[in-house]
């Protein structure tokens, strides 16, 4: 089955807390999300839009389609 839950990430991911080295965790690696993907229709079966930044404007794309966009419109589509 697909999961229809929406996960909220922020635009830095800080993943310390997750390294294995205590050095690593104290130094805050910080990475900046620059894509996500969108699963639009049922398990099996839809299309993939995916969101892409650049130069610090994010867009959609899709078969036919790149257009610039913002951060909410993402959010709304429940990208992963």
């Amino acid at each position: 089955t697909k999961l229809d839950q929406k996960i909220l990430v922020d635009q830095i991911l800080n993943f310390g807390p997750y390294m294995a080295k205590p050095e690593m965790k104290t130094n805050q690696p910080n990475y900046h999300l620059i894509g996500a993907i969108v699963q639009a229709g049922e398990l099996g079966s839809g299309h993939y839009i995916a969101f892409v930044k650049s130069n610090g404007t994010w867009y959609y794309c899709n078969d036919t389609t790149i257009q610039p966009t913002n951060w909410s419109q993402m959010e709304r589509m429940g990208a992963y």
